[in-house]
């Protein structure tokens, strides 16, 4: 018996009911590709904005090698994108690298496909300086598309399940409607007892209530459809929520028929609400005219090429506020439906409004947003080149603020940032509009004043700066005084590079600084031969430390007063110079403490009077030791101790060999903290020995705290010991505390036999001096040693 027409209204019921469900999955997997693909595209385009203003900042370290900031852009970068998986950095220039890694794996050793490499170069000037390579995977959209994906697979299971016991069910009402219906049709009217058997009413209420059972099948299959139709409504709604939580708005524009629709987010980007009136030329006129021009002709080429376009503008909502959008549009045509542009627009105001600011920032001073030194150096460019073409001058004046150390550490730096921004406010009040301004350091301003003809203008400026500046101030309840002090230095007169301009009037400011403050002074050619002289002294220093016979050691006898005997030398230098000759340390050493070459110049001579002690090891003068100076720099070094501790395993001599000598007045300078480095240097064997005894400000408290072996009693005391009481009393009192501390005490600066005499009275341990020797080279001390 066939139980199933397919001719059925029950069956068409299915079949409709399927092909809805069907259409309804196919339209979300169309919109999920959609937006899959423009997630990705902005995912892509934010890292690609983040490294390329990071590239803006980053440039200028690459090129001059700073390498911390170098390190600190990248962990920017990292830092911004979480979606980061490595990030690789090479400099052409040094040919250094960096690379760092999100979980210590290198995503570049093998190329990951599931990763986005992309790479950027890196120019300076139109050179190639430097590439970034990274990779990432387009985190956020890949999870909210598994998410929504599952969601979606979900769906179609449980509908197919829910279609699936339709089926069945109506399959058995059908098959009993069907029965039935075949069993009224094969009445036999001609057998009596079936009609006899069937009460007429109740055949025609049978019917009735068969009918009214299928309609309550209709209605069954009604509310499965509306139920069918809530969830098509639940899964828009998610897709309005996911735009209006990505800030993006979706819309469909038909050009044939001029119809324009879009998503309700999307009302919300141009600030209209949703029952309000749009349409294509309402949104075209919302777009800026700058804007405008530029959007429809994307349009027009898309529309030519059925191609997609990409554009970022802006758009003014009904209250007049501009936005910033990122519109996203795709061409579709087909063969007999006319043509429509499909179009997804984000909010990128925040983004862009931040990008603006990082601009701002990277030319500006925080604190008083006048021009900072990278900005300004671009503007003394722009001005060198004009002035050339033109033949025109300019000046630039360093300005330092007089004593404003003091007046941070004594009010605070709150106080002091104060103090800044007003002084900036004075510089923009009192300078024309052509000049230029800004902060380079902590308070430091440079000015660029433009066509200025001559001198007399240019102090003019000068004297107002220092009047306006140089004036009491109450800032928090603090009163105060401030002056300045001005460096100059002029184009072309002083040189012709932006650098060196700068370099001279900061050099000249410090003049006007030693000069007494509150002043003015001009760079002239005696300063400048002092700067070359300087840098010359730098270089050939640098060189002379790399080699083994230009920085020497020179030594001075320390003379024992009870068994008149040499016991050991003070380790002084000289500096063999290929061109110059012998050069004493008050002809260099300044410039070493200054290019912060002091601490390696000390390593060397450290190093060397360890190789002295292990050369004597073995012969005659095995019982010599040697004390070495150690210079403020070199004392405060993180890495003094550390180094000695190295000497000390290569050369493998007795530490007691050697003394190190410190200043009292260095001794004194944070006394707890070199308590502690000196009781680590005394650990470790060597001798320690105060030098320039008396000339500080030593507490006997901390004296007696301080591990050391030998006091140096300061040749002040010693030369006039011979006419002064007063010295002799002092020296003697020194000599006292001493032997109380159980230290030794050494005389230095004896030149006479009557020094010799009083310091032997007094109970002196050591001497050294002139009366014995000078400072001697290698050959001619040790001959001093034999014969002595």
């Amino acid at each position: 018996m066939r139980m199933i027409n397919f001719n059925s209204l029950i069956i068409k019921i299915l079949i409709v009911i399927f092909l809805i469900i069907s259409i309804f999955f196919l339209y979300n997997l169309f919109n999920l590709k959609l937006a899959k693909e423009s997630l990705e595209n902005m995912e892509n385009s934010r890292v690609e904005s983040i490294i390329e203003n990071e590239i803006s900042i980053l440039k200028d370290s690459i090129y001059f090698d700073f390498e911390e900031p170098i390190k600190d852009s990248l962990n920017r970068i990292f830092l911004h994108l979480n979606n980061l998986k490595g990030i690789y950095l090479k400099n052409y220039i040094t040919k250094k690298e960096y690379k760092l890694f999100r979980d210590s794996k290198n995503p570049f050793i093998s190329k990951n496909s599931n990763l986005i490499y992309k790479k950027f170069k890196i120019y300076n000037d139109k050179e190639e300086i430097a590439e970034i390579e990274v990779a990432y995977e387009n985190l956020y959209s890949k999870e909210f598309f598994i998410k929504y994906k599952n969601a979606l697979f979900f769906t179609l299971i449980i509908f197919l399940t829910i279609l699936l016991f339709l089926f069945i069910y109506l399959y058995r009402k059908i098959k009993a409607i069907y029965i039935l219906a075949n069993d009224l049709k094969n009445i036999d009217p001609n057998n009596p007892k079936i009609l006899k058997t069937m009460d007429r009413y109740f055949e025609i209420v049978l019917i009735v209530n068969s009918i009214n059972s299928f309609l309550l099948k209709l209605k069954d299959s009604s509310e499965i459809s509306k139920r069918l139709y809530r969830k098509l409504i639940e899964k828009q709604n998610h897709l309005e929520d996911a735009q209006r939580l990505a800030h993006i708005g979706s819309w469909e524009y038909i050009p044939e028929k001029n119809r324009f629709f879009v998503s309700k987010e999307f009302f919300r980007l141009i600030g209209f609400k949703k029952d309000e009136k749009i349409n294509w030329q309402i949104f075209l006129k919302k777009i800026p005219s700058d804007d405008r021009k530029i959007f429809e002709d994307k349009i027009k080429i898309a529309l030519q090429n059925g191609s997609k376009f990409d554009f970022i503008h802006k758009i003014m909502n009904k209250y007049g506020k501009i936005k910033y959008l990122k519109t996203e549009a795709k061409v579709k045509k087909h063969k007999n439906n006319p043509t429509k542009i499909l179009g997804i627009s984000m909010d990128i105001t925040e983004e862009m409004e931040a990008k603006k600011k990082v601009e701002f920032l990277a030319y500006h001073d925080t604190l008083t947003l006048l021009l900072n030194r990278t900005a300004f150096l671009e503007r003394m460019d722009f001005f060198i080149k004009l002035s050339k073409r033109k033949n025109l001058k300019f000046a630039i004046l360093y300005i330092d603020l007089d004593n404003f150390k003091y007046i941070n550490d004594t009010f605070g730096h709150t106080v002091g940032d104060e103090l800044l921004v007003i002084v900036s406010k004075i510089l923009k009040n009192i300078l024309r509009e052509s000049d230029v301004i800004a902060r380079v350091g902590g308070d430091e301003f440079i000015i660029l004043l433009p066509f200025i003809n001559n001198k007399d203008d240019i102090e003019k400026i000068s004297k107002k700066i220092i009047n306006s500046i140089s004036k009491e101030y109450n800032i928090k309840n603090y009163v105060f005084n401030v002056t300045c002090s001005i460096g100059i230095s002029t184009f072309p007169d002083d040189s012709l590079d932006a650098e060196e301009l700068i370099k001279y009037a900061d050099t000249v400011m410090y003049e006007s600084k030693k000069n007494g403050k509150n002043r003015y002074n001009f760079f002239d050619v005696s300063i400048k031969k002092s700067m070359e002289n300087y840098h010359e002294i730098t270089k050939d220093l640098k060189e002379a430390l790399k080699k083994d016979n230009e920085i020497r050691l020179y030594f001075q006898p320390k003379i024992s007063l009870t068994y008149r005997e040499i016991v050991s030398a003070e380790v002084l230098s000289r500096w063999m110079h290929p061109i110059k000759g012998l050069m004493y340390p008050n002809e260099y050493i300044h410039i070493a403490e200054n290019s912060n070459l002091i601490i390696e110049y000390d390593n060397y001579i450290i190093e060397k009077s360890f190789a002295q002690i292990k050369e004597w090891e073995n012969s005659e003068f095995s019982l010599l030791s040697l004390s070495v100076n150690i210079s403020a720099r070199q004392f405060k070094s993180k890495e003094f101790l550390s180094k000695i501790e190295e000497l000390l395993k290569v050369y493998k001599i007795d530490p007691k060999k050697i003394e190190f000598e410190i200043t009292e007045t260095l001794a004194m300078d944070n006394i707890e903290n070199s308590i502690e480095i000196l009781e680590k240097i005394k650990k470790l064997g060597f001798k320690i020995s105060i030098d320039d005894f008396g000339s500080g400000y030593s507490s006997l408290n901390y004296l007696k705290r301080l591990p050391y072996d030998t006091i140096k009693i300061d040749r002040e005391f010693i030369k006039d010991l011979h006419i002064d009481n007063d010295d002799i009393i002092i020296t003697k009192l020194i000599v006292q505390l001493a032997k109380t501390l159980n230290k030794k005490a050494v005389a230095e600066g004896v030149e006479i036999d009557e020094h010799i005499k009083i310091l032997k009275s007094i109970g002196c341990d050591f001497v050294q001096g002139y009366y014995f020797a000078k400072p001697m080279d290698k050959e001619d001390f040790l001959d001093y040693v034999k014969n002595f």
